[in-house]
């Protein structure tokens, strides 16, 4: 995201994986967005969306809009965890100007708050990647977010009233595991 394309170290080892080697943990990256989670639990009033250049139906940052007018960004970034091997985490940032780029998504009211997140996490035999996010409002509606298959990109799936864009998470769905984000 940016033009800053350093990686912050976020491949933490913790334990053994089933090989012996030790279990690297991809975790979310925040680029100063700590209280990013507050800020979609709390609620918000609108979601925009910037699409990839290559592939006009597969977003590639979307932003957020607080119910107090802070501005979340979130893209994915891929992390290489072994030699060629890579998985996508999702990267939070604080964004203050918007995009001219932006397409603005049609929101369910519901998530104007309360929400309730949870993790999408893949799990290999080595590595555990933060690779996805799932709000849940108020009255059960869901917004997916997850690293796409295409590097930089995101696949988003939620109650869009006529916006339509591909879901196409950087693994299949089924992949991965549901867990309470705390």
């Amino acid at each position: 995201m940016g033009t800053n394309r350093t990686k912050p170290c976020i491949i933490q080892i913790d334990g053994k994986g089933e090989t012996g080697e030790a279990m690297k943990k991809l975790k979310f990256i925040f680029k100063g967005a700590r209280d990013g989670k507050a800020l979609i639990e709390r609620g918000f009033s609108s979601m925009s969306v910037v699409r990839s250049s290559s592939r006009r139906t597969q977003p590639r940052l979307l932003f957020i809009e607080s119910n107090e007018g802070q501005r979340l960004m979130i893209g994915s970034e891929p992390i290489d965890y072994a030699e060629r091997e890579e998985l996508g985490v999702l990267v939070f940032d604080t964004d203050a100007e918007g995009s001219r780029y932006e397409r603005l998504l049609p929101l369910d009211k519901s998530f104007c708050g309360p929400n309730r997140l949870e993790k999408l996490i893949y799990r290999d035999k080595d590595v555990e990647a933060e690779s996805g996010l799932v709000i849940i409002s108020s009255t059960g509606k869901q917004i997916t977010i997850m690293a796409g298959d295409m590097p930089y990109s995101l696949a988003i799936k939620g109650p869009f009233e006529g916006k339509e864009y591909d879901f196409v998470p950087e693994l299949d769905f089924s992949a991965y595991t549901r867990v309470p984000c705390s």
